[in-house]
């Protein structure tokens, strides 16, 4: 497996997004979170080397909990769109349409979606949230220097939300529905927070992705260069 040291038994794996925000911004380390997250590299690494089932059923607790931890995060973020964006769109909204009656409330948040207020709403958003990471005090902080900073090394994810944002005002959407999965929309932003044009031991850092709206936020920010088709990555490491 690529990515564990051959020199230990720590294995080379992203940050969640909140972490690493956190560090960026604060320098500020959760050492159990980081553990964590290593005793999950170790757990895929165990069953990659033996993935016959009386191995795997050793792991079964530990499924479990992953299972847990993924629903909860699915919740929290169906609950967020809900709550903070159907509702706050119309407090009085029945489905995941909240502006189908309502065409000019719809333009005026399709135009403000596509201004250059929205990014730097969405980043000072992310600063406050590494703020309560860190347990720093956000009126302690220069929000709108540290949002700058989101806005340049980290700007892929927001767009993203943008685009989820304009479905929602244009069209609806609902997150419930079982058969598109949007609430899968959460992973993709987390994933989308290790595009960057920040560099790893001096070398370049590429997320290779197939999902078109990844691609899409990724060429939003000015990242095409980062985020790369599968295809294209196998022709640039010769493999076809």
């Amino acid at each position: 497996m690529h990515s564990k040291f051959q020199e230990s038994d720590d294995f080379r794996i992203l940050a969640d997004a909140e972490s690493l925000l956190a560090k960026s911004l604060f320098n500020y380390e959760n050492i159990a979170l980081i553990q964590r997250m290593n005793q999950l590299a170790k757990l895929a690494y165990q069953i990659f080397v033996n993935p016959e089932e009386n191995n795997v059923n050793k792991f079964r607790s530990d499924f479990e909990s992953i299972s847990n931890y993924v629903n909860s995060v699915r919740r929290q973020f169906i609950y967020d769109i809900l709550n903070f964006v159907i509702l706050n769109l119309n407090p009085s909204a029945k489905d995941w349409n909240p502006l189908k009656d309502d065409d000019k409330k719809r333009r005026d948040f399709l135009n403000y979606l596509n201004s250059g207020n929205a990014i730097s709403d969405l980043a000072k958003m992310q600063v406050i949230k590494a703020c309560a990471v860190a347990k720093i005090d956000p009126r302690k902080v220069d929000i709108k220097k540290r949002s700058e900073f989101v806005k340049k090394y980290f700007s892929a994810p927001l767009y993203l939300y943008i685009e989820i944002l304009k479905k929602i005002a244009m069209s609806g959407c609902n997150l419930l529905n079982p058969k598109e999965r949007r609430w899968n929309w959460v992973w993709d932003m987390q994933i989308l927070f290790s595009a960057t044009i920040s560099t790893l031991n001096n070398k370049k850092v590429l997320l290779i992705t197939t999902d078109s709206e990844m691609l899409k936020a990724a060429e939003n920010a000015c990242l095409s260069n980062n985020v790369i088709r599968l295809k294209e990555y196998l022709e640039l490491i010769g493999f076809i």
